[in-house]
């Protein structure tokens, strides 16, 4: 997902928006070091949409009040906003008093009076109430607006997608709790009354391309992780399509002219995958390669243009792809000399025909700015306090063994494994010796199963779990391979049957489907041993168990994104969960037990 939204306005002006480290929406001007507050609290990463209309006498009123103020240096009292919804902010607070949207200063007075088109910014974001909510503001979106949000209402599991197109015409979508996606519109100054639900199921925000004042196209991913698209003429719509494909990422669409469309997605094998319209027929899906990460970030500057930057998945650099002349070429590396490693998605726009402009958030809560020439990358600092929702460490602690399995002391390895949407299971696996002893508590660190900085868009089902084994007598690089075929099986166990549930509209999944007779309920309490040792036994069959050898520890925690953030909206959540295993293997211990801690940090 992308945490940073940006804007492009007249004589080149780019505003990128984020959340600061209190989750509150901020605003900045490319080049300027100012920082402009807009407030609230938000779970989603915010979504900007820039238009050049004209105001209705309200906003004319406020700009020209806010305007007169700033040329007589007197406080301001009047607010540029025309969507404000009186009461309470979205996040409980009392809204400000006194303050004033000042953002439309350097507008003159002559300029507003005389009815000219006007720049306006819509915001989008979902509150602590996973409601949608919004604010304009007018003018330049360089100062501080702490006045209350509008909210738009329902209630949301996917970050907002929003497009400005036609004549004063503002589109939002979101995908609801029964997994389908629904709209709102914005004519002038007034939104519909109630959100349209265009139905379908889904795991991520759409993508939104206009192609002309009535041509809208919306694609997204979904429950079974195929590329799904719908479009309208502005008043009717015509129809879900599938488009195929295996999607790791939500997909990002992009179109040069009325007859031309271009998607884009991480798929499951890593690659990026490309499929376009040409005016006639659908081109089949095709593989640029690479072994990517995230979602990709794709901007079209001119007819026959194409530039497209994806996260490499294992340096966390960014590689750049791009077409012309009918020709695909890359990818370069533009972020070879930066100090720190990728965080998220980049959001790249075009600042030119050949000129293009990425906003980057790092790992160090710092955003770099680059811009590229036509051959040649350059990046600069362009602020810090950034974070992104939806994003953690999750990690298994340390185990501790009070009784082990064999007579003496157990030999242990251990598997961690993390499924995320359609994205490979990924699992890890390390090898702690002997561990445990019949003379009392023993205890290790398990700092290999570990998996930082990973995102989990609220739309989309994530697992995570972990194996431990005792095993004395195969060899430890076979016992360490085997657990990590169990581990994927697990983790896939789990993100599957959360997509039937999702499939069907299931609002709350209350539990995973580990085999056609197996289910778990939700949220799981305490191990999960004894309900699915035999299966998994069969998954760690090259593992060559004897004697007092099996498993020891094992769980899977399985919940859809949201679920997630919510269970860590207050800070890190951990957990220590005891195994006991009655052994009926003669002259083995009556009863093993171990203690196994783990935790979700968000970050």
């Amino acid at each position: 997902m992308k945490g940073i939204a940006v804007t492009v306005g007249t004589g080149g002006r780019r505003d990128f928006f984020r959340l600061n480290r209190r989750f509150s929406m901020v605003g900045s001007t490319a080049g300027m070091s100012a920082v402009a507050q807009f407030g609230g609290t938000f779970t989603s990463v915010p979504t900007a949409v820039s238009s050049m209309v004209r105001p209705d006498s309200v906003a004319v009123e406020r700009l020209a009040g806010a305007a007169g103020q700033a040329e007589g240096g007197g406080e301001a009292g009047a607010s540029a906003d025309t969507d404000l919804e009186a009461g309470r902010t979205h996040d409980g607070s009392e809204p400000a008093t006194g303050a004033a949207d000042d953002a439309s200063r350097g507008l003159g007075l002559d300029d507003v009076w005389g009815g000219i088109l006007v720049r306006r910014t819509d915001l989008f974001g979902l509150g602590l109430d996973y409601a949608m909510y919004h604010k304009s503001v007018w003018g330049r979106p360089g100062e501080d607006n702490l006045l209350p949000w509008h909210r738009l209402g329902g209630v949301f599991t996917s970050a907002v997608a929003a497009i400005a197109w036609a004549d004063d015409r503002v589109d939002v979508f979101g995908v609801g709790m029964d997994h389908a996606l629904y709209a709102k519109t914005r004519l002038g100054n007034a939104w519909t009354p109630h959100w349209r639900r265009l139905g379908g199921r889904f795991t991520s925000a759409a993508s939104l391309v206009s192609r002309g004042s009535s041509q809208l196209d919306v694609f997204v991913r979904g429950a079974d992780y195929t590329l799904r698209r719908n479009q309208s003429d502005g008043e009717s719509w015509f129809g879900w399509q599938n488009h195929g494909g295996s999607l790791a990422s939500p997909p990002v669409a992009v179109s040069w002219g009325p007859d031309r469309l271009d998607i884009f997605a991480i798929f499951r094998d890593g690659a990026l995958w490309h499929r376009w319209w040409d005016g006639q027929l659908w081109n089949e899906w095709e593989s640029l390669g690479g072994r990517y990460t995230g979602e990709p970030a794709v901007v079209s500057a001119r007819v026959g243009r194409i530039d497209v930057v994806a996260i490499d998945a294992g340096s966390r650099g960014l590689r750049h792809h791009w077409f012309s002349n009918d020709n695909w070429s890359g990818p370069d590396r533009p972020t070879t000399d930066m100090p720190h490693s990728v965080a998220e998605a980049p959001t790249l726009v075009a600042d030119g025909p050949d000129r293009l402009e990425m906003f980057v958030p790092m790992d160090d809560g710092q955003i770099h700015v680059g811009n590229w020439d036509g051959q040649t990358w350059r990046f600069a600092f362009a602020g810090g306090g950034f974070r992104m929702p939806s994003r953690y460490r999750l990690s298994v602690d340390h185990v501790v063994v009070h009784t082990p399995r064999a007579p003496i002391s157990d030999t242990v390895a251990a598997a961690a494994s993390l499924a995320i949407g359609n994205a490979a299971v990924a699992t890890k696996t390390q090898w702690l010796g002997e561990t445990g002893s019949w003379l009392g508590r023993d205890s290790a660190q398990t700092n290999l199963l570990d998996f930082e900085s990973v995102s989990v868009d609220l739309a989309e089902p994530m697992s995570f779990g972990y194996i431990f084994v005792n095993n004395g007598h195969a060899d430890e690089d076979k016992i360490l391979a085997s657990l990590a075929g169990a581990g994927d099986s697990l983790g896939l166990a789990g993100s599957s049957s959360m997509q039937e549930d999702i499939a069907r509209g299931v609002a709350r999944i209350l539990a995973v489907k580990i085999a056609a007779t197996l289910s778990l309920s939700l949220p799981v309490v305490g191990s999960i041993l004894a309900a699915i040792e035999k299966w998994l036994l069969g998954r760690l069959i090259d593992a060559l168990f004897a004697d007092c050898d099996g498993i020891v520890a094992v769980e899977l925690r399985a919940m859809m994104g949201r679920d997630l953030f919510i269970q860590t909206d207050n800070g890190r959540k951990t957990a220590t969960i005891t195994t006991q295993h009655v052994g009926p293997e003669a002259g083995c211990g009556d009863r093993s037990e171990y203690d196994v801690t783990w935790s979700i940090t968000p970050l």
